[in-house]
C-alpha cells in the first residue's frame, strides 16, 4: 500500500495537531505545577510547542495554543499559584514577554510552513508538467491522435474527465480521453449549438457540472476546445492547452485523427 493512502486530510491534522499540543501542554502542567523554580525552564519547554504546533498545524491553532499555555503559565507559575492574578510587576512582564514571544513565533513559523506546503505544491505542479511535455514530445507524430492526448491530459494532471474537440467540415468532432461518460455527453451536447467562432464562458454558463473550456491556440487562431473537469485550476489548465497547442500546430504534422 503507497504512503499516499495513510495521508491526513487537512482538517484531520490540524486536529491532531492541536489535541497533541494540549495534552504536550497538560503533561508539562502535570509535572512542574506550583514549582516555581521551573518557571523558565517551563516557558522554554512552552514555546517548543506552539512553534511545533505553528509549524504542522495552522496560525489558528498556534495562536490557540500560545493562549492556553500563557494562561497556564499565568495560573501555575506565578504567585499566588492556582490563580490568574499576578502581583508581582516583574511577572507581568515576564509573563508579557513570553505571550508576545509566542505570537510572534507562531506567526514566523506558521508563515514559514505555509511557504514549505506551497513550494511542495510547486515542485509537484512542475512535476506534472514536465512529465505531460516530456510524453507529448515522445509521441508519435505520424500515428498522433487527439484521443491519446486527452488521455495523456487525463492521466498526468489526474483529471476526472477531458476530452478535445475540433471543428471541421461544419460540425464538431470529439475526442475523450476516458471510455467512461462522465460529463462528456453534456459537453457534445452543448458543443452542437456553437461553431467554431463559439466564446468559451458561454459553454460554462450552459454546462452546470463544473466542466471548464479552454481554447488551444496557435497565435491568434483557435485549433482544438479543451474540455476538462478535475482539481487543476485554471492557470494549470491553460498551461497544459498551450503545451498541447505546441505540438498540434508543429509545422508538417498531420492531421490528428480520432484513434
Amino acid at each position: 500500500m503507497s504512503s499516499s493512502s495513510f495521508r491526513l486530510s487537512p482538517r484531520l491534522r490540524q486536529a491532531l495537531v492541536l489535541g497533541l499540543a494540549l495534552v504536550a501542554i497538560l503533561i508539562t502542567w502535570g509535572l512542574t505545577a506550583g514549582r516555581t523554580e521551573t518557571a523558565s525552564v517551563v516557558a522554554f519547554v512552552l514555546l517548543v510547542i506552539v512553534v511545533l504546533s505553528a509549524f504542522w498545524g495552522n496560525l489558528p491553532i498556534s495562536l490557540g495554543t500560545a493562549v492556553v499555555a500563557a494562561l497556564g503559565y499565568d495560573a501555575f507559575y506565578f504567585p499566588p499559584v492556582g490563580t490568574l492574578s499576578i502581583t508581582s510587576p516583574a511577572d507581568w512582564v515576564t509573563l508579557a514577554g513570553f505571550a508576545l514571544t509566542s505570537v510572534l513565533i507562531s506567526g514566523l513559523t506558521a508563515s514559514s510552513a505555509r511557504i514549505r506546503e506551497r513550494n511542495a505544491q510547486l515542485e509537484g505542479d512542475f512535476r506534472k508538467y514536465h512529465d505531460f511535455a516530456a510524453t507529448l514530445i515522445n509521441l508519435d507524430d505520424q500515428t498522433l491522435t487527439l484521443t491519446r492526448i486527452a488521455e495523456e491530459l487525463l492521466r498526468s494532471f489526474h483529471l476526472e474527465y477531458c476530452s478535445l474537440h475540433v471543428f471541421e467540415k461544419g460540425q464538431w468532432d470529439h475526442y475523450r480521453g476516458s471510455a467512461t461518460k462522465g460529463p462528456g455527453d453534456a459537453v457534445e451536447q452543448s458543443l452542437q449549438g456553437h461553431d467554431d467562432r463559439l466564446d468559451v464562458a458561454d459553454l460554462a454558463d450552459e454546462n452546470d457540472r463544473g466542466v471548464r473550456y479552454v481554447a488551444v491556440k496557435r497565435g491568434d487562431r483557435s485549433l482544438l476546445l479543451l474540455a476538462a473537469q478535475g482539481d487543476l485550476g485554471d492557470e494549470g489548465l491553460n498551461a497544459a492547452a498551450s503545451l498541447v497547442g505546441l505540438k498540434v500546430a508543429r509545422p508538417g504534422l498531420p492531421s490528428p485523427g480520432p484513434g
